[in-house]
């Protein structure tokens, strides 16, 4: 595909890349800012709460990744030891910039994030069935509140 779309802030650096063709390898890059939002509480690329969306696909395309995977394991991750590691390598490797070295990219598909230690214990049969049960279920209103 060459035309591109989507939300600035999740955007692969190929999508922004006016002209440069991609395929589903630009998935694995978004998927990787929407794990990182979920971590984080922000997308990697709206670090300084910019709204310019031309200054968010810069920052998508020039900024150190590295630097906000760091970012995110040494202030705004619960877990602890280990589970920081994975996080840094799982989100390091979905948000590497070149293509051939993303992680999903690299020959395996989807098998190498769901192998990957930051996936481990998930029951891929449920996920794919829609039947993995939530980790909260919110409570809901009374009809008198």
């Amino acid at each position: 595909m060459v035309t591109g779309m989507g939300t600035h802030g999740y955007m692969a650096p190929e999508v922004l890349a006016k002209g440069q063709a991609y395929d589903s390898s630009a998935d694995w890059f978004s998927f990787g800012c929407m794990l990182y939002k979920l971590l984080k509480g922000h997308s990697p690329f709206r670090h300084h709460k910019t709204k310019d969306k031309h200054e968010i696909d810069r920052m998508t395309m020039t900024s150190s990744l590295c630097s906000y995977c760091i970012s995110l394991c040494n202030t705004g991750c619960r877990a602890a030891g280990t589970a920081i590691r994975q996080h840094e390598e799982s989100l390091g490797g979905l948000l590497t910039r070149e293509v051939d070295s993303r992680l999903g990219c690299r020959g395996r598909g989807a098998n190498e994030i769901k192998e990957h230690l930051f996936f481990e214990g998930t029951d891929w049969q449920l996920v794919y069935l829609q039947k993995y049960p939530p980790p909260i279920i919110p409570q809901g209103r009374s009809k008198r509140s």
